[in-house]
């Protein structure tokens, strides 16, 4: 496990990347998809008056939430892990 999350930090590096960044690239796309999804069907279950046994205020929360973790932390780690030409600190040697 702990040799995962380092090569998973180790390929934010500038110079550095996934070995197959086109999949990774997929994945990032179906994650922003369905974040989007999600975040539009609450809004328009909400905009009907469909009670989803949840306060307005929760649904919110949960959307927002979401999409901060997978739209922000997996989003960020995706680009910089897919590309050579971004990413933290100097230019890998």
């Amino acid at each position: 496990m702990l040799t995962k999350l380092k090569k998973a930090l180790e390929v934010l590096r500038h110079g550095e990347r996934v070995a197959d960044p086109a999949t990774w690239k997929n994945r990032q796309i179906a994650v922003n998809a369905i974040t989007a999804l999600l975040i539009s069907v609450a809004g328009a279950a909400n905009a009907f008056g469909l009670d989803l046994g949840v306060t307005d205020a929760q649904i919110e929360s949960a959307v927002i939430g979401g999409a901060a973790v997978f739209g922000l932390i997996f989003n960020v780690w995706a680009t910089l892990a897919t590309s050579r030409k971004v990413g933290i600190g100097g230019k890998a040697e």
